[in-house]
């Protein structure tokens, strides 16, 4: 479940607006009423400027003459900040209320914000009133920045969402898009300010509306994956914690739990965790959230940690979904070989060998269960086929693309021998190539040709398989 909810594009940010600046927007201005409203709150008022102040503003709005109406705003503005500036009405709420007003009525966002919270402070029955004031502001910048973000105009939309962000922080739409713009700007620090912003708001307005949840949902998720990407695993596992409490079965976040617990050096926690990805792996639902390289990972950690049980419970899983996955099945293998498992050892070696022939390494694996197992006639088999080998094939890499993969290999000659340690003649020997897809079916092919090689010389094969949907590769070698 992939909680980034906008594609934006990487973008430049511009620095934003400071209270000096004034900023003006014909969206904020043309969102006022259209008639003077009086105050919903008690306000001291009392001096003669102020009062002046409010008529002005009042006079303005009602006068449908554009320039009238510029003059009068510019007229409330003059006397309110005289009276605040020069008359000692800088502790007056009422001089920075109208002052508020009137520069929403100009559009400028910064001037009403900067006026509006002196109001808050020394009004506070006000914050409601000046509330509804800024809300409506905030939702004639938030929703064309929406539009704009949908169709990739980032560059618009983000002073828009700054304004937005500026004037009203009372829900969390403009908070949450910032955070969205910042992250793929690669700027995390700044991300996790907006998504921990747009976290708190949401997650005090979903305790009265569940319409909220998902955007609270939202927000934690993704402030969870910034803390952990910028290495702040133990804020990470925090966030993860409160995320899980809402949706406790989201694979994305098991992921992320586990990998912040690791970052954080809480293994035990991080491997319980993994066990319940491993474990919803099998599931029908949770499989195909539960990915394949999430299950490789965790069968390397459990390895590494010797906690091989783990391993082989998250490679076996692997194998499961995809039957041909070699490195998977090499590394089970290994799991077996390690807890002494000799008959799981000899039938995963076969699956691998099957896949892998020239693999010396592959061989031993498989005698080593021979060994494990007290099977000694095979076990003498398997000895003699490893001296007599022309080369071991080491593998070297393996990528996929949606159009194919690629594989790179190395032939390594060795001395050959038989089991009196005479040499043995070598041959060229053909590889052919299957390129597979996740059912086992083949999607390309080639063969290529291993000359003799002297021991340790090295003999590169690089192969590029086309076609869609391959997953695995495997190769029968012949002499030739």
């Amino acid at each position: 479940m992939r909680k980034w909810t906008l594609a934006c594009g990487f973008l430049v940010l511009a620095g934003s607006a400071t209270a000096q600046e004034a900023v003006y927007s014909e969206r904020v201005a043309l969102a006022q009423p259209s008639q003077y409203r009086q105050p919903e709150c008690k306000l001291k008022g009392g001096h003669f400027l102020v009062g002046s102040g409010a008529t002005y503003l009042k006079s303005g709005m009602e006068n449908s003459i554009t320039g009238n109406r510029a003059r009068l705003f510019g007229k409330a503005k003059e006397v309110l900040i005289e009276a605040i500036t020069e008359k000692d009405q800088a502790d007056n709420g009422a001089a920075w209320y109208y002052l508020g007003r009137t520069y929403l009525m100009e559009g400028d966002v910064v001037g009403a914000d900067s006026a509006f919270t002196k109001a808050e402070a020394l009004e506070p029955e006000c914050v409601d009133d000046i509330g509804l004031y800024r809300r409506a502001s905030w939702v004639v910048l938030v929703q064309p920045a929406t539009q704009m973000l949908q169709t990739e105009q980032t560059d618009s939309a983000y002073p828009l969402l700054q304004l937005a962000h500026r004037i009203y922080r009372g829900e969390p739409n403009a908070m949450y898009l910032l955070g969205i713009l910042h992250s793929n700007a690669n700027r995390a620090d700044s991300a996790i300010v907006y998504f921990r912003q747009s976290a708190e708001v949401a997650t005090t307005l979903a305790e009265k509306n569940s319409a909220i949840e998902d955007d609270r949902n939202k927000s934690v998720f993704n402030l969870a994956v910034m803390l952990g990407n910028s290495g702040r695993y133990d804020e990470a596992v925090a966030e993860w914690r409160r995320y899980r409490s809402w949706v406790p079965d989201d694979m994305d976040a098991k992921r992320g739990l586990a990998q912040a617990f690791r970052g954080a050096g809480m293994v035990d926690s991080a491997q319980a965790v993994e066990a319940e990805l491993v474990a919803a792996s099998g599931d029908e639902a949770g499989g195909a959230a539960a990915a394949s390289e999430d299950l490789f990972r965790i069968g390397v950690s459990a390895f590494n940690e010797k906690n091989y049980e783990a391993a082989v419970e998250a490679f076996a899983a692997l194998i499961e979904r995809e039957p041909n996955h070699r490195d998977a099945i090499y590394n089970l293998a290994n799991s077996y070989f390690v807890t002494k498992d000799g008959e799981k050892l000899i039938a995963t070696a076969e699956r691998l060998l099957a896949l892998d022939p020239m693999s010396e390494y592959g061989r031993k694996l498989l005698g080593e269960g021979y060994r494990l197992t007290d099977q000694t006639d095979k076990l003498l088999e398997i000895f003699k086929a490893i001296e007599a080998a022309p080369f071991n094939f080491e593998v070297k890499d393996f990528r996929v693309r949606q159009d194919g993969a690629t594989f790179r290999g190395e032939a390594v000659g060795r001395e050959a021998r038989d089991i009196e340690g005479n040499a043995v003649a070598k041959k060229p020997m053909s590889l052919a190539f299957e390129f597979l897809a996740e059912d086992g079916s083949v999607v390309a092919t080639q063969e290529v040709t291993v000359p003799v090689l002297e021991p340790e010389t090295v003999h590169e094969v690089s192969l590029e398989g086309a076609g869609a949907g391959i997953v695995a590769w495997r190769y029968r070698a012949t002499e030739m």
